[in-house]
């Protein structure tokens, strides 16, 4: 006789467990609260708050859990199924209360009558806030009301504010529109725009300040101190203003433009203390030629008045080959440069100064700009520049700018390298040049009659110092 296989069914235990995953997802919020103080996981937070019942705490006197809990004024039936006691009731998943929170089939229906709030599938209602409606068909509120696309509001003063026909109509303060974008006006602050898909227009005080033609084909935007006349925008844009035009012709060209190209040319960029100018050709994958004005008193740019000569770099490769010079001053005199920096911070203090602080510090401050008026006075007069302190801003800065051109003389140093095999700087002063990072290097100084050659990271070195030799072979010295 053949005996078919068992097959294993669900279990009670199995079966109740959904059940009760199940309750916990269909139950509301003020009913699984309620739920967990008819289970031994109960704790504090699952008692009533301060505005609700006091008196209240589960104490179980015949208990059977989860099949059977009787208390005091509380019952517990197949728990989560059923449950009472004197704050509410549950017949879950139907029908819910806690205190003054009724649920029914939750989340399709909840309310709370002393609140005067709640909703009914898809009709809600809040008295408090006054609001009311059946998503989609209606909504009344105070501010906002609609009826099915039809739309009103008002202000709080009890003005209408705006109101329309979605899609196709819209008006609202200063604002009125056609099935949108087709027609727009719009009126503010004496302000009148005019767009459509054709063209659009805006004028303020009877003066044109934006027009287009079919969109993008061509737009003009006047800001007040700048004009901007763009063709086919994104791709080519021009702005003329007083600080600097800007223009450019994606993707091939651009001039101090952020939307960047094949080629790119920016002009008078503030960078720290100073001014630049940049050139590139595919940014700095392909050249760049950077071009700096580096200010001499660069400590404040409200103060700045002269400038070092130009300084340009050239790099190649993201800057493994790369050229260039750099521009500094040489003083004739220890003392010519002590008075052009007493100058520039005479200046910063005279007008940086307050005026209406009194006290022993401002005092003895008074007191020592009047030494260095004296003594820079002093100085003046030694090399015939004035005979009298500078009083106004103007004075200062021609000063300066006469101390640099008597005294002072231009120091260039020529660099360049070609990375990592060749690198080397000169000037008046002298040469230095180095092969795969120092494994042959030279360096000289004129001024101190001074050469030195070295390899590999001397091992061998050679040395001229005011005509005497000298130098070391693996650290053995001759």
């Amino acid at each position: 006789m053949n005996h078919q296989p068992h097959k294993p069914k669900l279990t009670t235990v199995a079966f109740c467990g959904a059940a009760i995953v199940l309750m916990l997802f269909l139950c509301s919020c003020a009913s699984s609260r309620r739920m967990l103080r008819f289970t031994p996981f109960h704790s504090d937070s699952d008692q009533p708050t301060a505005s609700e019942k006091q008196n209240y705490s589960i104490s179980c006197q015949f208990n059977l859990w989860p099949l059977y809990c009787h208390a005091e004024n509380a019952v517990s039936m197949l728990w989560p199924l059923f449950d009472y006691d004197e704050n509410g009731y549950a017949l879950r998943p139907f029908i819910n209360k806690e205190y003054q929170e009724y649920s029914l089939l939750f989340p399709l229906a909840a309310w709370n009558p002393t609140a005067g709030d709640g909703w009914f599938f898809n009709v809600y209602w809040n008295n408090t806030s006054s609001y009311a409606g059946c998503f989609p068909l209606f909504h009344f509120s105070p501010n906002m009301n609609s009826i099915l696309n039809i739309y009103w509001s008002r202000r709080d003063t009890g003005e209408a504010d705006d109101y329309g026909f979605f899609p196709f109509f819209h008006h609202e303060y200063g604002i009125r529109q056609w099935v949108f974008p087709l027609y727009m006006h719009q009126t503010i602050d004496g302000e009148n725009t005019l767009l459509t898909p054709l063209f659009g227009y805006s004028e303020h005080d009877e003066k044109l300040t934006m027009f287009n033609l079919l969109i993008g084909c061509y737009f003009y935007l006047d800001r007040g101190n700048s004009q901007l006349h763009s063709w086919l925008w994104p791709l080519t844009v021009y702005e003329k203003s007083p600080e600097q035009n800007r223009f450019h012709l994606i993707p091939l060209y651009s001039h101090n433009s952020e939307w960047p190209a094949l080629v790119n040319w920016s002009e008078n960029q503030k960078y720290a203390n100073g001014i630049k100018n940049n050139f590139n050709v595919l940014g700095p994958l392909c050249f760049m030629r950077t071009s700096r004005y580096n200010d001499i008193f660069s400590y404040d740019s409200h103060w700045a008045g002269s400038h070092a000569p130009l300084n340009e770099t050239d790099n190649i490769l993201l800057g493994l080959i790369g050229w260039g010079h750099e521009n500094y001053i040489a003083w004739d005199s220890d003392e010519a440069e002590e008075l052009a920096w007493s100058l520039y911070f005479s200046e910063v203090r005279k007008y940086a100064k307050d005026d209406a602080r009194q006290d022993e510090v401002y005092e003895l401050q008074q007191e020592l700009e009047e030494q260095l008026k004296r003594k820079i006075t002093a100085t003046m007069n030694k090399f015939g520049i004035a005979e009298r302190f500078p009083e106004t801003r103007a004075e200062f800065t021609e000063l300066r700018n006469v101390i640099l051109e008597k005294h002072s003389r231009e120091y260039l140093v020529e660099y360049g390298h070609f990375l990592p095999f060749f690198r080397y700087n000169q000037s008046e002063d002298g040469l230095n040049w180095d092969l795969l990072w120092l494994l042959v290097e030279y360096t000289s100084n004129r001024k101190e009659n001074q050469r030195q050659f070295s390899f590999l990271w001397r091992v061998f070195n050679y040395e001229t110092r005011a005509g005497k030799s000298s130098g070391h072979i693996l650290f053995i010295p001759w």
